[in-house]
């Protein structure tokens, strides 16, 4: 590269949510110096032998060719450049935030998600200055986590409340006893393979379905428990939550024995 020539690059920070691990982000490998083998944030020059007509075209080619994935969300974050983050020379680096869904997968040996908490700790750490574009697109998710609905890109297309919150219980006030067998007796203590087996059988049907896939749903995603309690009992919540008997149904993931 010549004196006079500034390198510039079109880069993307994509972050997926791992329900049990947090935020991970989108690394690949780089297969040529600078840094060559090295772990850096996948992007793509731009020059005029490119074909992007926008740097937006360019990020879509640095997602489609180097990432390999579909964004749920993009957004053009900032324009940093000197003399001194590369060591070919001045260069200046267009970086995107893409958020991706949780069922996202890579196929590539080349491409990896690690834990965001290790790259902003720099227990990983990135080339080029590549830990502080990372830094300046999480300031901007944080940002705009406050005021707008940004934070949705990164669940599936169908989430629970309760689910998104990591909840410990969900709890459905309801006008009847809870869930009821045939017989007209209470059930609680049911595992959701038993809860499908009742809908399978017939026991539940009608107005309690909605309710019970409610419920179901929730426990399915990762909540500990749901309960179906009779809102008329006087201090019913407490009652489930503090007493051992309870006053409705409770839904788990408990196997059965």
């Amino acid at each position: 590269m010549s004196s006079a020539e500034v390198l510039a690059s079109v880069d993307i920070v994509a972050l997926r949510l791992n329900p049990g691990h947090g935020l991970e982000l989108l690394l690949i490998r780089r297969a040529q110096a600078p840094f060559a083998g090295q772990w850096a944030l996948p992007g793509v020059l731009v020059n005029g032998r490119s074909a992007d007509h926008s740097l937006d075209d360019a990020a879509v080619r640095a997602l489609r060719d180097k990432a390999r994935l579909e964004p749920a969300y993009i957004e053009q974050v900032a324009t940093v450049g000197n003399a001194v983050r590369d060591p070919r020379g001045w260069s200046l680096s267009v970086f995107y935030l893409v958020l991706v869904g949780p069922d996202t997968r890579v196929e590539d040996d080349d491409l990896d998600f690690v834990p965001l908490r290790d790259v902003r700790s720099e227990r990983f750490a990135l080339p080029f200055d590549h830990a502080q574009l990372v830094q300046q697109a999480c300031e901007r998710l944080a940002s705009k986590s406050v005021y707008s609905a940004l934070p949705l890109f990164l669940l599936a297309p169908r989430f629970t409340v309760a689910e998104a919150l990591k909840a410990e219980k969900l709890m459905l006030l309801t006008n009847i006893a809870g869930l009821m067998d045939k017989q007209g007796q209470v059930l609680t203590g049911l595992s959701t393979e038993q809860v499908n087996e009742l809908i399978a059988d017939g026991t539940i049907y009608g107005g309690m379905l909605p309710k019970i896939r409610c419920a179901l749903e929730a426990v399915q995603g990762g909540v500990t428990s749901a309960h179906i309690i009779d809102g008329r009992v006087p201090n019913a919540v407490l009652l489930e939550i503090f007493t051992d008997s309870g006053v409705g149904t409770l839904i788990s993931n408990r196997k059965r024995h």
